[in-house]
């Protein structure tokens, strides 16, 4: 057993040594950031670190959603420093003008 979560990852710029990077050090995104489908990354805070210090000068955003519903969170990673940016699910008001 184990946690699921579907990753996804963006920078602000994207140089082929990164590619190589992620093709040689990561398997939960493919060498271009996009998801390679559920599967469990119990490290990815650890690993972006030491990616973000490999690349200094790029912010990298993973996005991560797990298999409960509602766990949707970004991570901002630069400079092998991190902020966790949760999501915050919301409804609309009622609005009986609306109604069909």
């Amino acid at each position: 057993m184990g946690y699921y979560t579907e990753y996804k990852l963006e920078a602000t710029e994207w140089p082929d040594e990164l590619s190589k990077y992620l093709y040689q050090n990561f398997y939960s995104v493919d060498k271009y950031g996009g998801s390679v489908g559920d599967c469990k990354w119990y490290d990815h805070e650890k690993d972006m670190r030491t990616l973000s210090l490999q690349f200094s000068d790029i912010h990298f955003t993973l996005y991560g959603e797990g298999e409960k519903s509602g766990d949707i969170w970004k991570k901002h990673f630069l400079n092998g420093k991190m902020q966790l940016c949760n999501a915050t699910i919301t409804f609309e008001e009622f609005d009986p003008s609306k109604l069909e």
